[in-house]
């Protein structure tokens, strides 16, 4: 069992984990909560995520979706704080055989991988500078 004091500066701290609703997503998700990270868990299904001990505050979003991205990001930010750990799992799933899957299949998996990843990372960075600059202002 993982113990928090193994762990100095992740407890405390909010982490951001997109495909949280179940799988490899549903346990990283557990597993950064249980060393007492603040856990918000993004994914595109409405329904019951797998179940776990540690609490994690739900969002729906759309990695895909560029506005969703800054708006889920806004949210979480606002309820909980600055996002401090961010862990991209979202992803497609495909059931068919990997000598099935064709050069496109690799090309659009890996074009989607980095994608999201850069929505997620910058609506991230923008949500702070505007954060910045709102607080230098008001000084």
């Amino acid at each position: 069992m993982t113990n928090r004091q193994d762990h100095p500066g992740l407890p405390g701290t909010v982490a951001l984990v997109t495909g949280a609703a179940r799988g490899i997503g549903a346990a990283v998700a557990t597993a950064l909560g249980r060393v007492g990270m603040i856990m918000a868990g993004v994914d595109v299904r409405d329904e019951p995520w797998e179940g776990r001990a540690e609490p994690i505050t739900r969002h729906l979003a759309d990695v895909r979706d560029p506005g969703q991205v800054d708006a889920v990001v806004g949210r979480i930010e606002n309820e909980l704080g600055p996002i401090g750990v961010l862990v991209n799992v979202a992803g497609v799933l495909r059931t068919d055989g990997v000598a099935d899957f064709s050069a496109e299949h690799h090309r659009m998996a890996q074009t989607y991988a980095a994608e999201r990843c850069a929505a997620m990372l910058a609506a991230v960075r923008v949500r702070r500078l505007l954060t910045a600059s709102a607080a230098h202002a008001a000084r």
